[in-house]
């Protein structure tokens, strides 16, 4: 009848690997040990992750439309890490400096539920809410004379596994206005929330485990569609008041990085996108977006890490925007062809917290994109110049990462092209 089921399966695979040099931290080291000064540091990680989720949607009279749903998600990853002993000039590995095995596993059951009561044809609000519950374990083997050269403990190190369980209630409220068939005004009160987790053990002054950390969240916005249908705007205010604010921290003594909590923080600002077709086959797209992410109460004496109220939570931009232009055209009567460009702008940010008042400052940058290509019945064939100036945007790096004098930079410029089929 009137009501609608939906099962959505996912499964995800995810692998990478890296190596990192840090002969500059670790060479006087494993030259003692091993008679070479060569330390590269070796990692890799796979996640498996499957989810699970159920909603049935169906009104209950004229006037309400409901949902009711569940969901449930299983990942275990495998992360190992290693220092070894190297010959810098041969590359031939003498040694294993350190290693370490970590296998963190994550679960979540949740249900939820959505009601949305139309009191009129123009005025509605949606109710929210959900429950999870959250159960995580990991266990972890550390070896090597790095255990004992620099962390003083007996190799090797064995943590057992270990179990966590915690719970979390998120709500939402949105009422909604349709001032006209074209435009509507809206409001929204929500909760969110980040779960916790375990952190690598062997390394002082770092805490086991980090706690989870929550918001709540107020925003206000417009939508409209004029001219018509030629011109769209969506606009929206928002507050986001963060407390427990998690972050990512580097552990002086040893380098290891980790994740930890800050105190409380806000996030608000304004965000504007437009859309508009002023002739056949033009169209030209817009946003910005001018935010304030700050603290808004000093971390504790006793924290790894400095920060007072007021200063700029990492990474975050005070100004962003982007524009991009895209023109179609007719080749014959069954191909479209297309051209189009855009230009996005990331504002000057600061990096990590550290364990002083210095930051690393990353400076504003700007890319240009030009892509073209046809379209002929389902295929499309696309060719594409991204950061077309080939700039050297900082993405994040330096003080209070790992090391401290690296930075990963925004891809460089990359020509390339795509075929596309739709079935």
């Amino acid at each position: 009848g009137t009501a609608e089921l939906t099962s959505v399966s996912g499964y995800k695979l995810n692998q990478y690997s890296d190596t990192y040099d840090l002969t500059y931290s670790f060479g006087s080291l494993t030259q003692g040990q091993f008679g070479v000064t060569g330390t590269p540091s070796p990692a890799k990680n796979k996640t498996d992750k499957f989810t699970q989720e159920v909603r049935l949607a169906t009104p209950l009279g004229e006037h309400v439309d409901w949902l009711l749903g569940a969901f449930f998600t299983h990942e275990s990853s495998q992360y190992s890490q290693g220092i070894l002993a190297e010959n810098p000039t041969t590359g031939a590995v003498v040694g294993d400096f350190y290693n370490v095995a970590f296998l963190p596993g994550y679960t979540e059951y949740a249900g939820f539920t959505n009601l949305t009561v139309h009191f009129t044809d123009q005025f509605d609000i949606e109710l929210g809410a959900r429950e999870s519950q959250i159960r995580q374990s990991y266990s972890e083997v550390d070896s090597g004379p790095f255990l004992t050269a620099v962390l003083d403990e007996a190799s090797p190190h064995i943590v057992p596994e270990h179990h966590t369980g915690a719970n979390a209630f998120t709500y939402l409220v949105t009422p909604r206005f349709k001032v006209s068939p074209d435009l509507m005004i809206y409001a929204r009160i929500a909760s969110g929330y980040r779960p916790g987790g375990p952190n690598l053990t062997l390394s002082p002054g770092t805490p086991a485990e980090y706690s989870p950390d929550k918001t709540e969240n107020y925003e206000i916005g417009l939508k409209a569609e004029l001219l018509d249908g030629t011109l769209s705007i969506d606009s929206s205010l928002y507050y986001i008041d963060w407390k427990d604010i998690q972050l990512y921290l580097v552990n002086p003594q040893t380098g290891l990085g980790y994740n930890g909590n800050g105190s409380q923080a806000k996030s608000q600002g304004v965000e504007l996108s437009v859309e508009s077709k002023p002739v056949a086959g033009l169209t030209v797209a817009a946003w910005v977006t001018l935010s304030d992410a700050e603290l808004t109460e000093a971390f504790p004496t006793i924290s790894s890490a400095y920060g007072i109220s007021g200063d700029s939570l990492p990474y975050s931009s005070r100004f962003s925007g982007n524009l991009a232009l895209h023109q179609e055209f007719p080749v014959t009567d069954h191909v479209k062809g297309f051209v189009g460009g855009s230009v996005s702008y990331v504002g000057s940010r600061e990096g990590e917290f550290t364990s002083s008042a210095a930051r690393q400052g990353l400076p504003a940058f700007a890319r240009t994109d030009l892509q073209a290509g046809a379209k002929y019945d389902a295929w499309t064939l696309n060719f594409f110049i991204n950061n077309l100036g080939d700039k050297r945007g900082i993405l994040t790096g330096g003080l209070g990462s790992y090391p401290p004098f690296a930075f990963s930079y925004i891809q460089p410029r990359t020509a390339g092209f795509s075929v596309v089929r739709t079935f």
